[in-house]
């Protein structure tokens, strides 16, 4: 959990990554190839990935909610290309097995998908290729231990043997499916990253503590979580509680925070277990499974969705705005980089990064309601932060 002192986070690295990124310079509309065009001269950055993850609705329930729909099981592989130290494409090819939440199978779909996006004039090419199986072709051995344990992602540990298994198997799928036309589509420009990157640049600090999973913590029967500010602080003997999370204003860094007891009220009390749960789950999508302790990416990220920027024209910003980025834009992949790095960016990260938007505007749903029925009773602030 961040403390005030190091919430406003240092920013070499996170503009380390956005420099190489941004100085990398654009291509002209008429030097860039289409996205289904050879991708570049050198060599792509390289990640094959077996995964297992929890999925979510792409939308909103009516309660304002995105449901868990069950799990998924993923072998990839993602390439990042840097064409003469300009023009940054991708192609991710996957096979996804996917499970409903007792892990029954559902279906699997093979993808190839690729993209290149032009930083001066902000449009992109795209293409996306696909089929839908009726069997899954992916190890499912890790899905009962991950349903079991409740656990948010697992990530296989692949030796080069393991690597070049799945890599042959995306290869013999991918080469079957059915060819289709590149397309046009809203990219992203420089000026949309450079706000990003001033974004950034405002969270300085002469120090800064890495980000360590804690989640939930118990001190004096006092329990604790949080990332980025989102967190809660439960006296579990007393039932005195403050919550805060990301403003519902929709204001550059603010949150909202309520200060109450549950008492002997059960209402009140589902709702704070509630939201600490899903404080919980967010905390560890965002701090392990983005692995902040180490990859200080993870700032660039957490900081443009706090500041609601928008990245992508015609999404919403904030966390309902990332998830439909995510879920619904083929050029994705390319914008995650913008703010994180050509190193950084894989397919089973920006789902991670798509599921913690997801949590965290489900605990600002569920703090919503603990405002509007009356929970704070010892009162709400409303405060800066990340």
């Amino acid at each position: 959990m961040i403390n005030k002192k190091s919430r406003k986070l240092v920013t070499v690295l996170s503009l380390v990554s956005l420099f190489c990124f941004t100085s990398l310079g654009p291509v002209s509309a008429e030097s860039s190839q289409g996205a289904s065009a050879n991708l570049g001269k050198q060599e792509p950055i390289s990640t094959v990935e077996s995964y297992t993850i929890e999925t979510y609705s792409d939308t909103l329930n009516a309660e304002g909610y995105f449901e868990k729909t069950g799990y998924e099981v993923v072998n990839a592989v993602t390439k990042i290309y840097v064409d003469e130290g300009r023009a940054i494409k991708s192609e991710v090819s996957s096979i996804e097995d996917f499970y409903d939440n007792q892990g029954n199978y559902i279906k699997t779909v093979i993808k190839n998908d690729k993209s290149a996006n032009d930083f001066i004039t902000g449009k992109a090419k795209i293409n996306n290729q696909n089929f839908v199986a009726s069997s899954p072709l992916n190890d499912q051995s890790q899905l009962a231990n991950v349903i079991k344990n409740n656990d948010t992602f697992e990530k296989e540990t692949l030796d080069s043997s393991k690597e070049q298994a799945i890599l042959k198997k995306l290869e013999t799928n991918v080469s079957k499916l059915p060819k289709v036309q590149d397309k046009e589509v809203q990219g992203i420009n420089l000026e949309q990253l450079n706000t990003i990157k001033q974004k950034i640049s405002e969270l300085q600090a002469s120090k800064v503590t890495p980000m360590v999973s804690t989640c939930p913590s118990n001190s004096g029967g006092v329990e604790s979580c949080g990332a980025y500010d989102n967190l809660y602080r439960h006296n579990i003997i007393n039932g005195d509680f403050t919550a805060q999370v990301l403003g519902h204003a929709g204001e550059d860094s603010k949150y909202t925070r309520l200060h109450g007891s549950v008492g002997n009220n059960t209402a009140k009390a589902s709702r704070l277990a509630t939201f600490k749960q899903q404080i919980n789950t967010y905390e560890r999508y965002i701090v392990d499974d983005l692995e902040a302790s180490t990859f200080w990416e993870v700032v660039g990220w957490a900081s443009a969705l706090a500041s609601y920027v928008l990245l992508v024209q015609g999404f919403l910003t904030g966390p309902v705005g990332w998830v439909a980025v995510v879920s619904s834009y083929a050029n994705a992949l390319l914008v995650f980089i913008g703010f994180t790095s050509t190193s950084y960016a894989t397919v089973s990260r920006l789902q991670i990064s798509k599921n913690a938007a997801a949590q965290l505007n489900n605990a600002k749903t569920t703090h919503y309601n603990m405002l509007n029925l009356g929970d704070a009773n010892y009162g709400s602030d409303y405060v800066s932060g990340f």
